[in-house]
């Protein structure tokens, strides 16, 4: 039976973590859920770690207790023999459990932010308008600033710590003194790059993000677009035109290799400190999910740039490709629509740009206004195929026989 682990507990919940196999059971009234281990040493066997999110979808074993005669009086001594009579089991408090997995989800959830700011930056092509610039500001904000939280975490609790004090002194947007709390108990190798970065994030969310609700905005406009042109201005000694130029201001290559190369200093120095806490603390909080944007950013050192030339050459491919899977035969044999041979630099511009994207959607919502409804719907059916899940193309001199119906043959 698969049970799913994101369940809620009360104070008083205990937990059992197995020493050598990593595994997770949570005590009930009757029954105990087993969260099985992942592979040797907590890596796939493509070697990146894995997250405690990856283990909650495979499959977890049930087991009754009652059952197997295990338990009358409920203890836990009994419980954990009756899951696995042969091996010995640790007690997993709530704390435990709050700063292995829920502190685990809070690495992916910073990585995804952070991720998407530096997306963001890499996609700019002015840096003159505000929200465009407030996508990537608040994007980075929120994501260093749980990535710090995360590691103040794992260094200032403990069982003795008031708790409702500690929760209540995170209650802070100030990337600084997040920073400056974790110094205490590490060193962080930043430098005057870093700090002014943390610090030009921390006065956004504190502050900037809100201004254009005061008055006072109306005589002081584009502070965004100020605060970075300063950043770059210093640390790259360029000379960034004022946002008054008939040109605007290009997001230069420069601009976005020194964004990229300071926030993932920033961002694997932090990971780094936590991987090494945790390790320390018998914890996992570390381990991230295959192909997540957090791994990306964490492990991978990701590079934009590096990700456009994946869908330049995956085009390339598509067109120049000679095989004749049935996959490529149902691309080849729906008709394209009469778009203009003359605009193909706008078309393709929208693989890497929202605005062209949505100025290319009018020409598209023109083609599909033309078609009778049933081609229409037709049309969408076929679209809807491209890209989805499970889905198998039989081959035409092949006799396949063995699905087993998880997958839609065409």
């Amino acid at each position: 039976m698969v049970v799913d682990l994101s369940f809620s507990f009360d104070r008083g919940t205990t937990f059992l973590q197995h020493e050598d196999n990593k595994q997770t059971c949570r005590e009930a009234d009757e029954r105990v859920t087993i969260l099985p281990s992942s592979e040797a040493n907590g890596r796939s066997a493509s070697g990146s770690r894995l997250a405690p999110i990856r283990w909650r979808i495979l499959a977890y074993q049930y087991i009754s207790c009652r059952r197997q005669g295990a338990i009358e009086n409920g203890s836990r001594q009994d419980l954990a023999d009756a899951a696995r009579p042969a091996n010995k089991w640790k007690i997993m408090n709530p704390s435990q459990f709050w700063k292995n997995f829920r502190l685990g989800e809070e690495i992916h959830i910073s990585g995804m932010f952070i991720y998407n700011g530096l997306r963001r930056f890499h996609e700019i092509r002015k840096l003159d308008f505000a929200d465009e610039l407030f996508e990537f500001l608040y994007a980075l904000s929120v994501g260093f600033e749980r990535l710090l939280k995360t590691a103040v975490v794992l260094y200032e609790h403990n069982d003795s710590t008031d708790q409702e004090e500690l929760e209540k002194s995170l209650v802070t947007h100030n990337h600084l003194d997040l920073a400056a709390r974790l110094r205490r108990h590490v060193e962080l190798n930043f430098g005057v790059a870093h700090t002014d970065l943390l610090g030009l994030l921390g006065t956004f969310y504190k502050s900037l993000r809100y201004d254009r609700f005061a008055l006072t905005s109306v005589y002081e406009n584009e502070k965004e677009a100020n605060a970075i042109r300063a950043l770059l201005t210093k640390h790259l000694q360029v000379e960034i035109p004022a946002r008054d130029s008939f040109f605007g201001t290009d997001n230069d290559d420069r601009y976005r290799k020194f964004i990229r190369r300071t926030v993932l200093k920033i961002a694997r120095d932090v990971y780094e400190v936590i991987e090494s806490r945790a390790r320390q603390i018998n914890l996992y909080t570390y381990e991230l999910r295959n192909g997540s944007r957090a791994e990306s950013v964490f492990l991978r050192e990701v590079d934009i740039a590096d990700e456009d030339v994946l869908w330049k050459e995956l085009l390339i491919f598509f067109m120049n490709v000679k095989a004749d899977t049935g996959y490529l035969k149902f691309l080849r044999e729906t008709q394209p629509l009469n778009f203009d041979p003359a605009l193909v630099p706008d078309y393709l511009d929208c693989f890497q740009s929202d605005s062209s994207k949505a100025s290319v959607m009018d020409e598209l919502e023109h083609h599909y206004g033309e078609m009778e409804r049933d081609e229409r719907n037709e049309r969408m059916q076929r679209m809807g195929v491209i890209g989805a899940p499970n889905i198998f193309f039989t081959e035409d001199d092949d006799d396949i026989d063995d699905n087993d119906g998880s997958e839609e043959q065409f």
